[in-house]
């Protein structure tokens, strides 16, 4: 099969008159013998006005190089798109008159595939911003569902947690869980029980973050926080006291600002610290970043006999806070399904500035 010429060319005179047309470009172009004859070459290439001054220079300076206009577009007559590099010459006659030769290389396919180079760039491009915004939005979500330090650590390890314990650490664990809150729950609709919850565990939470806890569970209206685990704090005891005072200081200051629109409640406080596992526990595709030990079953139970707006805290927490410290010691108590007695303290929160 014969190939096609892919360089066409007309010849025009000093006065930019084409005056000849080779075959290939009738044929590219439908053209009779004579159609483009006697035709003004800015008229059969419009993209050559506004450059008459390089036209005037490549007569001037035949040595110069010719000018050239990439990719010229053109709609054949039968309906295909059509790319063409345009290389226009100056080219000198015996009887010192110039004529222009005006030679056409088609480069559709090398257009074309550009165009589609580009596509796919743009493509990909989009492709990209989406997979990044995806990936805001799934790091939004994973920091509020799992501790920030953790949920770090997921984002940059490339392999899912195994479930189980991983760390064995010394940690201090606190709860705090509201008062009366099933009487309180009777009394409102479903939507409000959630607001006064949210509003509560909120002043709970910031007092929490504030003093570098990490916030590892909420059930209802019990939170749970840890101290020196995921992150490391040689001060986890006195952080967590001073969180706690901070809870009770904070839910007073808020039920004397809003005990008209909000029902007014109460947390108890219970706090603890010894050896603690961390890693994840769960079944199959359900699991959870965890701290799992006797200390936090203690700690829990401290929350437990704890009054609205009292803080207990276990001898071991005890021998980690300032001395300045003096909590009013409550005595010894044996919690459930636990054998030896535990020496236990009252923390003592001074009324907080409005």
């Amino acid at each position: 099969m014969r190939t096609r010429p892919k360089l066409g060319y007309v010849l025009a005179d000093a006065d930019l008159q084409i005056t000849q047309c080779n075959v290939v470009m009738r044929a590219w172009f439908g053209l009779g013998e004579s159609t483009w004859v006697g035709q003004p070459l800015l008229e059969v290439w419009p993209e050559l006005i506004g450059r008459e001054g390089e036209l005037m220079a490549c007569e001037i300076a035949t040595a110069m190089a010719p000018l050239c206009i990439h990719q010229v577009q053109r709609t054949l007559p039968d309906g295909r798109e059509r790319y063409y590099d345009l290389q226009l010459e100056s080219m000198a006659q015996p009887h010192g008159r110039h004529i222009w030769l005006v030679t056409l290389n088609d480069v559709t396919h090398e257009a074309e595939q550009e165009q589609r180079l580009s596509q796919r760039g743009n493509e990909l491009h989009l492709l990209s911003s989406r997979l990044s915004t995806a990936n805001e939005q799934l790091t939004f979500l994973l920091k509020r569902f799992v501790p920030a330090p953790v949920a770090e650590t997921l984002i940059q390890s490339r392999h899912l947690p195994p479930l189980g314990g991983h760390t064995n650490a010394i940690a201090t664990i606190l709860f705090a869980d509201m008062r009366n809150f099933t009487g309180m729950a009777e009394t409102l609709e479903p939507e409000e029980v959630f607001d006064v919850l949210n509003i509560y565990l909120e002043v709970v939470a910031d007092a929490i973050l504030h003093h570098g806890g990490t916030i590892i569970q909420i059930v209802g209206d019990l939170i749970m926080a840890t101290f020196n685990v995921p992150d490391a704090q040689p001060d986890h005891m006195q952080r967590a006291a001073e969180a706690a005072v901070a809870i009770q200081q904070g839910l007073a200051r808020f039920v004397r600002a809003n005990g008209r629109e909000v029902p007014a409640v109460q947390f108890g406080v219970g706090i603890h610290t010894g050896s603690v596992m961390t890693g994840y526990l769960g079944v199959r595709d359900r699991y959870r970043y965890a701290v799992v030990s006797d200390t936090t079953n203690v700690a829990f139970h401290l929350c437990a006999k704890a009054g609205g707006g009292q803080i207990i805290i276990s001898h071991t927490t005890l021998a980690g806070l300032e001395t300045a410290v003096a909590p009013t010691y409550l005595g010894e108590v044996t919690l459930k399904a636990r054998r030896q007695a535990l020496p236990i303290y009252e923390l003592q929160v001074t009324e907080a500035a409005s």
